[in-house]
């Protein structure tokens, strides 16, 4: 079912104008009579189509019920600049996956070519309304390395995966973070994930001295975009989001 994202609903009518009339009648191809779904103010609503005009789209609700689709703990992935085509699939999947925002971050290694944010936008959107998303995870701009430690230290808990770590494994700090999650109730997990090349000697110093604990993901190297898609699997899992 076509789905749309406001930032609130407070009345049985619903007038789509600017970009999320475009979406829905131009992109979506809606008609009078179609279903359509609205994710609101932590809920789904039913709509339907009513009245279709050339700037705007008229939608009467129906019903409503509560959203249960996030997960209960905020998770934000910082990733290394990749390719544009890797970042894209990064920032797909991890809009299906669950993550409450993502931020590109320019690192030693980082991949040269520059980042269209719009464009990643558009496919947060998209992957947040196949999904079944309650709203959707912004992309941010790029920032620093700099600037994303002081982003970092914001965290509960830092997921730090390093290719040449090898005495604490992803396992360990996961079940740190389910004990610390069970003792104080974690709100804010970051999970950061370096380039194709890694991240620098200098750079995984600076981590460790802000308190990250490097992590090993196994014998195996991930391409990036895989390691970001991974890694966050695992955290929702431990998390209990892959539950009924």
């Amino acid at each position: 079912m076509r789905r749309i994202f406001l930032s609130e609903v407070d009345s049985e009518i619903v007038e789509l104008t600017g970009e999320q009339h475009i979406h829905l009648s131009v992109a979506k191809r809606a008609r009078i009579g179609d279903k359509v779904q609205i994710a609101a103010d932590g809920y789904i609503y039913s709509a339907v189509v009513f009245e279709c005009k050339k700037n705007s789209t008229m939608l009467k609700i129906e019903s409503k019920k509560e959203e249960k689709c996030e997960p209960n703990i905020c998770i934000t992935l910082y990733f290394a600049r990749q390719k544009p085509e890797h970042s894209e699939i990064t920032v797909q999947k991890a809009v299906e996956l669950g993550v409450s925002k993502i931020v590109p971050v320019r690192t030693k290694f980082c991949a040269l070519q520059a980042l269209k944010i719009d464009r990643l936008n558009k496919i947060a959107f998209s992957a947040a309304a196949q999904s079944g998303r309650g709203f959707v995870p912004k992309v941010e701009d790029e920032i620093d390395f700099d600037a994303a430690l002081k982003e970092l230290g914001d965290s509960d808990l830092v997921v730090f995966p390093y290719e040449n770590e090898k005495n604490t494994s992803l396992r360990k700090v996961l079940d740190k973070m389910i004990k610390m999650d069970r003792m104080h109730g974690l709100k804010n997990v970051a999970v950061f994930v370096g380039s194709e090349g890694g991240f620098s000697e200098d750079e995984v110093d600076r981590a460790v001295g802000m308190g990250f604990v490097p992590a090993s993901l196994g014998h195996r190297i991930l391409r990036a975009e895989t390691a970001c898609i991974a890694v966050l699997a695992c955290v929702m899992y431990e998390l209990g989001e892959f539950g009924v």
